[in-house]
Parts: structure tokens; sequence; C-alpha cells
């Protein structure tokens, strides 16, 4: 985990703000694959308070920047995830129906006929993912509790892509588990069980790994 002595104040309270986004966002996208209306009202409500957040965040940054495009040019990757991730791709429902109440029916219709808001979303959990790395305010072990459930829904999403059709992370590693089965002759349900604990195993080590080296001494 980074440390953030070199962090003015305000950069120090933007930085926790978008911890706390980070880890919101994970529950939040999955919930918004949700069939449960009233879930899902709630999810994309929350998924629109989480942007305007990293809107803000990317705003204050770039003006805080003497060298604001170097400053672009360097955090590129986040800010096009960040306007990618629009409030008109938040309000894609990942089932059959677009959330009714919302205004931009038409949008959202077209824009479910390409994969990108999968793919945007794969963006989103993978921005959590780095947000949670570069904290110092978590623990060790909620860190990796964290990265596990990111990376667990990355892969999920990711799984939506392939496969039988999928409208939720859930159905995402199913479709992996009833490939890998397919692949090493396996029952379906073990072939996702072992999907999900390599998956877990794997992220544990590497983020174990990576703070043991972070805590030794520098020389």
């Amino acid at each position: 985990m980074a440390s953030s002595d070199n962090y003015s104040p305000l950069e120090k309270r933007l930085q926790f703000g978008a911890l706390i986004a980070a880890l919101a966002a994970i529950p939040v996208v999955y919930i918004q694959s949700s069939k449960n209306h009233d879930l899902l009202i709630y999810a994309e409500i929350a998924g629109v308070v989480i942007w305007l957040f990293f809107l803000f965040e990317v705003a204050i940054l770039t003006w805080l920047a003497e060298k604001k495009r170097q400053w672009l040019l360097g955090h590129k990757l986040e800010v096009i995830i960040v306007l990618a991730s629009s409030p008109v791709t938040l309000l894609i429902n990942e089932g059959d129906n677009v959330l009714t109440a919302s205004p931009l029916l038409i949008i959202p219709r077209l824009l479910k006929i390409s994969k990108v808001a999968k793919l945007v979303k794969i963006g989103k959990v993978a921005k959590t993912g780095k947000i949670i790395r570069k904290s110092s305010a978590i623990s060790s072990w909620f860190e990796v509790l964290a990265m596990n459930a990111a990376v667990l829904l990355i892969i999920g999403i990711a799984g939506m892509l392939v496969g039988k059709k999928a409208y939720s992370p859930r159905d995402g590693l199913r479709n992996w588990g009833s490939l890998l089965a397919d692949w090493v002759g396996l029952p379906a349900m073990l072939g996702q069980l072992l999907i999900v604990a390599i998956a877990v195993l794997a992220t544990t080590v590497v983020i174990r790994r990576q703070n043991l080296r972070d805590e030794r001494p520098a020389g």
C-alpha cells in the first residue's frame, strides 16, 4: 500500500473520498445487473453519485496540476474510464429491460447493441482496484478481501462476453465454469468453483507478496 505523506491536505481528502467511492463501486456494479427493480434503482442512483465524485476528482486534480496537459496524458486511462462511465452508460440494464424511470431510454437501447457497456464496467472495477491498492487507509486483510471481490467481479463481467447469454456477473462465472468443464471434462459446478478458487488464491498471493515487498526497508 502506498504512503500519502507527499500529498497536500486537499489531495488526501480526495484520496479518502476516492477510496470510499471505489469500495462502494464494487457492490454497485454487481447490483446494477440485479432483476430486483428496487435494488436496481438504488444501485443506479449510487452509480451516478460515484461517477460525479470521480468526475469532480479529475476536474480538481487537473486544476491543481501545474502542467495540466501533462497530467491528463499521464492519467489518460483513468480519465477515459471516468468519461466513458457517464450516467448514460450506468443506466444500461444488463437484463432485457432498461430502467423505465430513465428519460434516456433510446440511447441505452442503442448502446446495448454493442459490448462497450460491459467493457466500461470492467474498466471501472479495474480503476477501483488500483485505488484500493494505492490506499494506506485500510488494513491488509481488508485490502485482500476487496481486491478479491473486484477480481471476481471483473472475471464475472468478462464471462458475460463469452459462452451462453448472461445477465449478471454470476452468470458470467457460470460461463467460465462451463468452458473449463468442457475443456477438462469436469462437472460445470466444479469448474465454476475451480475458477473462483484459482482467482482468489492468485489474487491473495499477489497482494500479500506486494505488501511484503512494500514493507521491506529501502536499501
